[in-house]
């Protein structure tokens, strides 16, 4: 709540230290700090932070004239409402840039890996996370931005089950 730490500290929970919490919970070696496994991990979990902050951000919109008045000064009350419609916008394609980046990292380590459907499952995950914004970007104050907020859940959804199929695709 003070101008955007909110924001950094999801990020970083439920983005990459979630997934090197996740490593080191069910590795069998001992991860070795800075090794490619680490960092594997540590980029895994940027896409999640991104996407997961903005389930966090458009939640956001609702309460921004109480949290106003209560002095919690996140983003959405900082910037204000019609202006913080570019920061949802900003976040997914974060999102999405961070998980192409991660194209020729999975090719090096990951068997089986299929670059024209990691890049097909991202850009229809794009689209559809497009299609949330246009909604915010009309609706920010109307009840009807709840569409978005349903749609960004169901993308983390998404994302995390392609990631899931896509990083196995051992039955190919």
């Amino acid at each position: 709540s003070r101008r955007g730490l909110g924001e950094i500290a999801i990020f970083l929970a439920f983005g990459p230290v979630l997934t090197l919490g996740a490593l080191f919970a069910i590795s069998s070696d001992t991860v070795e700090l800075f090794s490619s496994n680490f960092y594997n991990a540590l980029y895994l979990g940027i896409p999640f932070g991104f996407l997961t902050t903005n389930i966090l951000y458009i939640n956001q919109y609702p309460d921004t004239v109480s949290d106003a008045k209560t002095g919690k000064n996140h983003l959405i009350v900082t910037l204000g409402k019609k202006n913080a419609r570019w920061g949802y916008l900003i976040l997914l394609c974060a999102a999405f840039g961070s998980s192409i980046y991660m194209t020729d990292i999975f090719a090096d380590n990951i068997s089986n890996f299929n670059k024209n459907i990691f890049y097909a499952g991202n850009a229809i995950l794009f689209v559809y996370g497009f299609y949330a914004f246009i909604n915010l970007y009309k609706n920010y104050n109307k009840r009807k931005l709840i569409h978005s907020n349903l749609k960004t859940i169901y993308l983390q959804i998404f994302y995390g089950l392609f990631m899931v199929l896509v990083l196995n695709l051992f039955f190919i």
